[in-house]
């Protein structure tokens, strides 16, 4: 599409309310509906308007593979969709599922449920937490009322791009990234406190998958450029805080880059550890910064805590939350770095990253790239929260300042 727009798993989730949800039965993983080729019945879906509600619409099975069902609301040829069911059955779901793990309502004969239907103009597709309870979770009100679906692993994928040729890739990647969405929800499930992803490793996770099926994805869809021309980057947003624009979808590239980063770092398995290290927390609340700490090899954790040596003064509430600094820093340096075998970062424009106005920015935990060209002196942007800790770089991207606490 010419223009990208964005829905964070946290936007489309906004509305569950959990207090209203029956989740003290089963956690376990019940099966899915069978179904035939020919069969309808109707879903909940959005409006092709916006994505505030849902409604109901009639869907036909045109394709019943493997690991997938694929329904189309009458909007594509059935030829064409057939090539999605193949796709993901041969190519999308074992090595997904290999890497994060099996989602909910998949077994013996439950499988991934693919809707195709038009959807919001610049909208690849999405995953819904409305389409990831069974039906003891929810009661006939709030099915009605905010459009549950349930007993069925799904997701949405807008038909007017899929129905392109010259789009085919890139939603060959929409269906893998929306299935790691699946899965992490999933995972939901499984916690001995109902843990929720955070948006930014939820983003990252799918990222990486997309672009390891499909080499040139991310950099095809326009998040790699749309990072280096981001107003919300080039002020300071850092990669925890999730939050985009309506078309500036440049954060997206920031979380891509990570995974990229920690798959370079830490092995193609750290994703699988990372989910399974959830699955086992006992966290009320799934803190990526032990997972990620656990899933990451203990020769690459004393590798940066070796080059990172923070001030006697800096406090950090755990080992793991000092950890994930430490690893975020080193993320963002070797962004700068023109020496780096991390084939992603080729794409960075680094002089794009530069903010010369000391105010206005935006810093806040979790760190950012900016550099001061007013002169060749390191000073603390004087509006950004305390409790941070400084680097100077020079024009040329190299460290020039110990570490400032401030």
């Amino acid at each position: 599409p010419e223009k990208m727009i964005s829905f964070t798993q946290a936007e489309l989730n906004a509305n569950i309310n959990w207090e209203e949800l029956n989740l003290d039965g089963s956690r376990g993983d019940p099966l899915g509906v069978d179904y035939e080729e020919g069969d309808e019945r109707e879903f909940y879906c959005y409006p092709s308007s916006g994505m505030d509600s849902r409604i109901e619409k009639e869907f036909e099975c045109v394709y019943a593979g493997e690991y997938c069902y694929i329904w189309s609301s009458g909007d594509m040829d059935e030829d064409e969709l057939e090539k999605y069911g193949e796709e993901f059955d041969e190519n999308i779901y074992e090595e997904v599922v290999d890497t994060f793990g099996r989602p909910r309502f998949v077994g013996d004969s439950g499988k991934v449920n693919l809707m195709f239907y038009p959807m919001m103009n610049g909208l690849g597709g999405c995953f819904s937490g409305l389409d990831i309870f069974s039906e003891d979770e929810v009661n006939e009100r709030l099915i009605e009322r905010d459009g549950y679906n349930t007993n069925h692993a799904m997701v949405h994928i807008n038909s007017d791009y899929a129905s392109m040729s010259n789009m085919r890739t890139w939603m060959y990647g929409t269906m893998a990234h929306e299935f790691q969405h699946l899965i992490c929800a999933s995972n939901y499930f499984s916690t001995a406190n109902e843990a929720w992803c955070r948006t930014w490793l939820n983003e990252a996770m799918s990222g990486y998958i997309e672009e390891e099926l499909y080499e040139g994805a991310k950099d095809e869809a326009g998040h790699y450029s749309s990072f280096n021309k981001s107003d919300l980057i080039r002020r300071g947003q850092s990669l925890y805080n999730f939050r985009t624009g309506y078309d500036d979808i440049g954060v997206y590239g920031s979380v891509y880059y990570f995974s990229q980063y920690l798959s370079e770092i830490a092995g193609d398995d750290v994703f699988s550890e990372i989910h399974e290290y959830w699955r086992e927390s006992y966290s009320d609340t799934l803190c990526e910064a032990e997972a990620i700490m656990n899933a990451v090899p203990k020769s690459v954790k004393l590798e940066i805590n070796s080059f990172i040596e923070y001030p006697d003064e800096v406090r950090f509430e755990s080992s793991a939350e000092e950890w994930m600094s430490k690893l975020t820093l080193d993320f963002y340096l070797k962004m700068l770095s023109e020496d780096t075998d991390i084939d992603a970062f080729e794409n960075i424009d680094r002089s794009s990253l530069i903010y010369d106005e000391r105010d206005g920015t935006t810093i806040q935990g979790g760190g950012r790239i900016i550099v001061s060209v007013k002169d060749a002196e390191f000073e603390v942007p004087s509006d950004a929260d305390n409790g941070l800790i400084y680097v100077g770089l020079d024009k040329d991207f190299e460290v020039i300042t110990g570490y400032v606490y401030q």
